[in-house]
């Protein structure tokens, strides 16, 4: 449940687990493409243009297969903890504060009035453990991100939410509106 008047809110304890199970999706892709890299026998390639063969065999092959991504998997976890346990937000009567970081911590305060855009976001991982991703959007050039295809030349715009906070589903849609409220509902465009 989400406090007011300052108070620092944690996030979910789910939220861990949320992110460990995201770590070891991915690092079981990872590992799946190690073995079908490495565990088939040799690999043929080149370096500096020359030929060479990539031959692991017996520990080697396990070690780069399985203890490559069990290493990831573990300062994954180490990352996801640190992170849940410095990572807080307090949210005032015109205000939000985050506070966020592992190894630097940073906090953001965003006034509601600055804020445009609000949505809520919810993927396959996140309704699982009954999560939702609450995002806010300003003006501020900050957070506009453009990349750009070197082969084609085209160029894609898109947003990085100044705040962004994983809360579970009741509770985000709670401080969804009331930040849409606290200031103008005319100017706040909440999105879903």
């Amino acid at each position: 449940m989400v406090q007011y008047n300052n108070v620092q809110n944690r996030l979910p304890k789910n939220f861990v687990f949320y992110r460990i199970l995201s770590s070891m999706i991915f690092l079981a892709i990872l590992a799946v493409m190690l073995y079908f890299s490495f565990g088939q026998g040799p690999t043929n390639g080149t370096v500096n243009g020359k030929p060479t063969v990539i031959d692991l065999e017996g520990l080697n092959r396990l070690l780069v297969i399985y203890g490559i991504p069990v290493l990831i998997l573990l300062l994954f976890v180490l990352h996801d903890i640190l992170y849940y346990l410095k990572y807080s937000f307090s949210v005032s009567d015109n205000s939000i504060s985050v506070t966020s970081g592992v190894f630097v911590i940073s906090t953001k305060i965003v006034d509601f009035k600055d804020i445009q855009n609000i949505s809520s976001v919810r993927g396959p991982l996140l309704m699982l453990f009954g999560l939702s991703k609450l995002n806010g959007f300003t003006s501020s050039p900050g957070q506009l991100v453009v990349s750009t295809n070197s082969k084609n030349g085209t160029s894609t715009t898109s947003y990085r939410p100044d705040i962004s906070i994983i809360l579970n589903r009741n509770d985000a849609e709670q401080l969804r509106e009331f930040m849409a409220k606290a200031n103008d509902i005319q100017k706040v465009r909440v999105v879903s």
